[in-house]
């Protein structure tokens, strides 16, 4: 199953419940880091149920304009039944990684959009260095990109699942490995021309905490996720199930208990004006 597949079938799933979660509180932080403006044109990447998308059109008001791009039909029917009546926001159904491919996807100024958004979604791309120069096309010349990705020590279950499909050659749809430390995102900015305008780390949005000793089960409550089919053959989960456990019992480091946050690198990428 391809990876575009995959994360159809991830937040087809999820459209239902998506905002019964911490994305609507990290929504509204992301708006206000992002600093939109009256009259700006936005652009919001893998836009989802529109929890960016909404605030934005409120911050570009009547002279400026939103369009959300993303590739499940079904996080976007939540969007579009929301209230949009006199907003100037449009949603459409596209690859992030592929704009130029997208219908109907135009800035309202024809040198680019003004801030271009991606909330929660870069991990989810298996070339994020290829994707951030292809949506640097996009900005307009002074035009701001802001993308956020887990730091190396949030969601620990996800990062166990991806080494444990790196190792067994079936790669999970998550994709955080190349992200060490906070320079690392800022770093693919630079390298597609950007000018880091802001970087941080955030509070935590989220958080559990699991005991070593019920890795077994903490494994089988997440193995049926679609992003993790890729794991889908009998004696593929029991080959993942092992080298789960041992990835879990290396991060204990004979601790009882793993403690899983979600702390998360934002940076802002300014477009050079020449």
């Amino acid at each position: 199953m391809s990876s575009v597949q995959t994360t159809k079938d991830m937040y087809n799933a999820r459209s239902g419940k998506y905002e019964d979660s911490f994305h609507p509180r990290h929504a509204r932080d992301f708006v206000q880091w992002s600093d939109i403006q009256p009259g700006h044109s936005v652009l919001d990447l893998a836009c989802g149920t529109g929890l960016v998308s909404f605030p934005a059109v409120q911050q570009v008001g009547s002279d400026g304009s939103v369009v959300g791009v993303d590739i499940s039909e079904g996080m976007l029917w939540v969007a579009r039944q929301k209230p949009a009546d006199g907003l100037n926001v449009r949603f459409l159904t596209g690859d992030i990684r592929n704009l130029d491919k997208v219908a109907g996807l135009q800035p309202e100024n024809a040198k680019g959009f003004d801030r271009i958004t991606c909330s929660s979604a870069l991990v989810l791309l298996d070339n994020p260095a290829q994707a951030i120069k292809h949506w640097t096309s996009y900005l307009k010349p002074g035009g701001k990109l802001i993308i956020d990705v887990p730091s190396e020590d949030s969601l620990i279950y996800g990062s166990i699942m991806e080494k444990v499909g790196i190792k067994l050659r079936r790669p999970v749809a998550y994709y955080r490995s190349w992200v060490s430390s906070i320079e690392s995102l800022p770093k693919l900015m630079r390298e597609a021309g950007l000018v880091i305008d802001n970087l941080f780390r955030t509070e935590s949005y989220d958080g559990d905490d699991f005991k070593v000793k019920e890795a077994g089960e903490w494994f089988d409550s997440v193995i049926d996720k679609p992003a993790f089919r890729c794991f889908e053959l009998t004696d593929t989960i029991d080959k993942a199930k092992k080298e789960f456990l041992n990835e879990v019992k290396k991060l204990s480091k004979g601790g009882d208990t793993i403690y899983s946050r979600l702390f998360l690198y934002v940076a802002v990428g300014r477009k050079k004006l020449s």
